[in-house]
């Protein structure tokens, strides 16, 4: 009874009733593994990060299954990363993730803590993986959308549309969604300044008594915008629902080389 009191307060946004409880509950049945993970996610919600370090330290050690073990492995990992400790918070994810690969509360904090650390394409890719076993989530497009737009600019508006689609109460949202497209526009012109098209060369003309000088075909120009700038345009036409001048811009960037610094779908 007084664990399941806890939790009635806990859902009522009472942590400091919700401890009183719980406290007794981990008093008279202190080997009760989810009244210790309760009790840590209370002390994490009210600052108190180290008890809640130990709380969550002494529920994984009571080997639970591996959902609830993987559970407690996030909510450790989040009181030490509010601690400062990155590294440790990195080590808790990791192993939630390992004992529990279906865990997209564990993906989206490892991503996030991934983005923190400076190292845009595993939060990518972990992102990537709770929309794949997560489905939709907002705040996993914000996340990767915010780890493509140190250079994938096209990718980041992308992302950053699919999230505030999910959420449209975020104005946070819409302006960094404003500001990915802005950044994408600039360096699709900075490119074009940088490589404008030439223009048609000027034939000269032979004499009337002289017979004409046959027309040596020339190489083509190269493109004004290279494969990974079309694929950036192409994807801000995509969020637009320009389909047609997606697709030109997406066949264009296709029959181009490809030098490995753009995503292929």
């Amino acid at each position: 009874a007084w664990l399941e009191r806890g939790r009635v307060e806990m859902l009522r946004n009472n942590p400091p009733a919700a401890l009183m409880y719980l406290q007794v509950a981990t008093g008279l049945d202190p080997s009760n593994p989810r009244a210790r993970g309760w009790r840590a996610e209370v002390h994490h919600t009210l600052g108190e990060q180290q008890e809640a370090i130990e709380q969550y330290s002494r529920a994984l050690d009571m080997g639970r299954a591996s959902v609830a073990r993987a559970a407690l492995l996030v909510g450790k990992g989040d009181a030490l990363l509010a601690l400062g400790n990155s590294d440790q918070a990195l080590r808790d994810y990791d192993e939630a993730m390992r004992v529990w690969p279906g865990s997209v509360t564990g993906s989206l904090r490892r991503a996030n803590l991934l983005l923190l650390l400076e190292r845009p394409a595993d939060a990518i890719e972990e992102a990537s993986r709770a929309l794949a076993v997560g489905g939709e989530r907002a705040e996993a497009y914000l996340l990767r959308g915010t780890a493509y737009r140190l250079e994938q600019y096209g990718s980041a508006a992308a992302d950053f549309a699919g999230a505030l689609r999910l959420a449209p109460e975020r104005t946070d949202i819409a302006g960094v969604l404003d500001a990915a497209k802005s950044q994408a526009d600039a360096k699709v012109a900075a490119v074009a300044q940088v490589d404008p098209p030439q223009p048609p060369r000027q034939q000269k003309q032979a004499p009337a008594d002289t017979p004409p000088t046959p027309t040596v075909p020339t190489q083509p120009e190269r493109p004004a915008r290279s494969a990974e700038e079309l694929w950036v345009s192409a994807r801000l036409h995509i969020d637009a629902g320009n389909f047609t001048e997606a697709v030109q811009e997406l066949d264009e960037a296709i029959h181009q080389p490809r030098n490995g610094s753009y995503p292929v779908a």
